[in-house]
């Protein structure tokens, strides 16, 4: 599988603007597949290092055996709402979906990279200059 690296190999740019989004904020949402097929949403944090998307769970967590069971997820960047009158100046928001690859485990906490790039999409979104919110 390939990794985030395969990412800011094939497109740099695109990769360091979904990079400055995710770093933008501490918190972002991760949704897993729960064992009947019903989305679970939670909050996470993740890190972009050594050419992986890393992200974690606390031992005993839902989503961690969400993935073990079902690796596919989605993962929704810190969010930032637009203010009146200044849309333009809204960052965007970044998203990436993939199959996390568990990356070994301590006691308390499961680890996991992700490969967005295998079956998976990343995606930014923001606005057109002329968006007046209509």
């Amino acid at each position: 599988m390939s990794g985030w690296q395969a990412i800011e190999d094939a497109e740099p740019e695109f990769a360091g603007r979904v990079r400055r989004l995710f770093d933008a904020g501490r918190h972002k949402t991760i949704a897993t597949l729960r064992a009947d097929g019903s989305p679970r949403i939670s909050g996470i944090e993740c890190e972009f290092a050594d050419g992986d998307l890393r992200f974690g769970s606390m031992s005993g967590a839902r989503k961690g055996a969400d993935l073990q069971r079902d690796p596919r997820f989605a993962l929704h960047g810190p969010t930032f709402h637009p203010e009146e009158g200044k849309e333009g100046e809204w960052p965007g928001e970044a998203k990436i979906a993939g199959r996390a690859t568990s990356a070994g485990a301590a006691r308390s906490t499961s680890r996991w990279s992700s490969s967005p790039s295998s079956g998976g999409t990343t995606s930014t979104t923001k606005p057109p200059p002329s968006c007046d919110g209509a």
